[in-house]
């Protein structure tokens, strides 16, 4: 596959253009988690095809599955703003997309709690 051209400035995720608080009222808030393991391209790919989404109230949650590649170095370059959860070990598919979902669970929780 060949190298995905870097992302330009003025491109940013639409979650991160709306007010939070509108799109708390409009839209319910949505955790995408991609698994990673050596396929930074493919990452990269797919979270440009997420900026292109109609639905703002989206949050990506980047999962690295052990990956021994430069994958988390590539797609920070790209989305900086990106907190990248690494396993440091493969977990597998399962496994490797439950470390994101609780990790996202968990700070939903923390945010219903009054």
């Amino acid at each position: 596959m060949a190298e995905l051209p870097p992302r330009r400035a003025d491109q940013q995720s639409q979650a991160s253009v709306s007010s939070a608080a509108q799109l708390a009222r409009d839209q319910p808030r949505v955790y995408i988690v991609l698994l990673n393991w050596n396929g930074w391209q493919d990452t990269l790919e797919c979270m440009r095809s997420l900026e292109q989404l109609e639905y703002e109230n989206w949050h990506a949650v980047i999962v690295d599955n052990g990956s021994t590649d430069d994958s988390v170095e590539r797609i920070n370059e790209v989305f900086p703003e990106l907190k990248i959860l690494e396993t440091h070990t493969n977990l597998g598919f399962a496994a490797g997309n439950n470390v994101g979902y609780v990790s996202r669970w968990r700070t939903a929780q923390i945010m219903c709690s009054f």
